[in-house]
């Protein structure tokens, strides 16, 4: 099992992102902001991987991920964003590019699999 931090400053997507990684196995935490993450960070958790959104207020995503990289060099950092700002953020990233993940494909692909497991689990009709 993979500890996973998750930040999203959009309380929603968090929250899905944390129930598809609960779901899969994996112990995760949340933070809606990237200070809180750095907080967590800080306090000497063991994480395996990083998944923040690009797009925030405060830290962006992108300074996030520099300020990890300082840190704690091999921690693996997962940027996602919103299909609006994926230009802006494959913009930010410049050669350094990260893999950038579509929020509003994958959440979407995830509330269909929650439904369907949610009717997966129902009790058959008498």
């Amino acid at each position: 099992m993979s500890r996973i931090l998750v930040i999203d400053d959009e309380h929603l997507v968090r929250t899905l992102m944390v129930e598809i990684l609960v779901a899969a196995g994996h112990e995760t935490l949340a933070a809606e902001t990237a200070e809180r993450a750095l907080a967590l960070l800080d306090e000497d958790r063991e994480f395996d991987l990083v998944v923040s959104d690009i797009v925030m207020p405060g830290l962006s995503g992108l300074e996030l991920l520099e300020t990890v990289r300082l840190r704690r060099a091999s921690l693996p950092v997962l940027l996602v964003t919103r299909r609006g700002h994926v230009r802006h953020a494959e913009r930010g990233t410049g050669p350094r590019r990260r893999r950038l993940a579509d929020e509003a494909v994958h959440a979407r692909q995830a509330a269909q699999r929650r439904r369907a497991g949610a009717r997966a689990r129902e009790p058959p009709p008498r």
